[in-house]
């Protein structure tokens, strides 16, 4: 039995990087790194893109000593007669997280590069990070509902 594929991973874009670490300093390998994450998507059927955008930064007495920006796209191309929902919960979900690893060896790279303990991104629950992310929209919404029936 054939199986033919929902979404096809075309390509993968580096799209912007910055990186800065301070000149003087000698970073410890304990170091707490700090991650946000930043999502968008642009659907234009047959094609789906989705970007992440990362910003990591490690701090030692409350100022940045490393800071790493990485930007990277995914273009998927849609199979035709995918239903919406299913499209909204691979761009959310499965197509972030195919597009993570990218960013993880980018920052790893150019950590590494730095002469500083390399950088190592854990993996990341994309499935909660929606589901948090939804519940939040439900929360802002149902303020926004009341503020209006006021």
């Amino acid at each position: 039995m054939e199986i033919i594929p929902l979404f096809t991973l075309q390509k993968i874009d580096l799209l912007d990087v910055t990186f800065h670490r301070a000149e003087d300093d000698i970073t410890d390998a304990d170091s707490q790194t700090k991650l946000q994450i930043n999502l968008s998507r642009r659907t234009e059927l047959p094609f789906l893109y989705v970007t992440l955008e990362a910003d990591v930064w490690q701090e030692q007495e409350g100022q940045r000593t490393v800071e790493a920006k990485v930007k990277m796209g995914g273009q998927f191309l849609v199979a035709e007669g995918v239903e919406a929902g299913f499209l909204d919960n691979f761009a959310d979900i499965n197509a972030p997280a195919i597009v993570f690893p990218f960013v993880r060896e980018t920052i790893a790279s150019l950590t590494t590069r730095a002469g500083i303990p390399t950088v190592l991104l854990q993996p990341l629950n994309f499935v909660d990070m929606a589901q948090r992310r939804q519940q939040q929209l439900n929360s802002t919404q149902q303020l926004s509902d009341k503020s209006t029936e006021d």
